[in-house]
């Protein structure tokens, strides 16, 4: 069982909908609405975590006693993943 379907499926088991009988059909069409979205989180959450690594490895370089610091490449690299408008679906700047 996907995520989205697992979310989908526990919605009758919460108190307030829990004496509603699970209709399989509408479950997996929320499910099939969740996925998508949960796709799109999963994608973005991808970005922040590369983002996160070079701008670390940025912070290193910065760090580090005799080192010139980071190279434009590294900040040029670390700025350019950035999420698009739409929560989710990352892009390259300018891209």
């Amino acid at each position: 069982m996907d995520k989205a379907t697992e979310i989908a499926a526990q919605v009758w088991c919460k108190p307030e909908t829990s004496g509603i009988e699970m209709d399989a059909r509408l479950a997996e069409a929320f499910a099939n609405e969740l996925r998508p979205l949960l796709n799109e989180l999963a994608a973005y959450r991808i970005a922040l975590e590369e983002k996160d690594l070079m701008l670390q490895r940025i912070m290193v370089s910065i760090a580090t006693v005799g080192d010139s610091g980071p190279t434009y490449e590294d900040i040029g690299i670390a700025l350019a993943i950035q999420p698009s408008e739409e929560l989710g679906n990352p892009k390259l700047a300018g891209g």
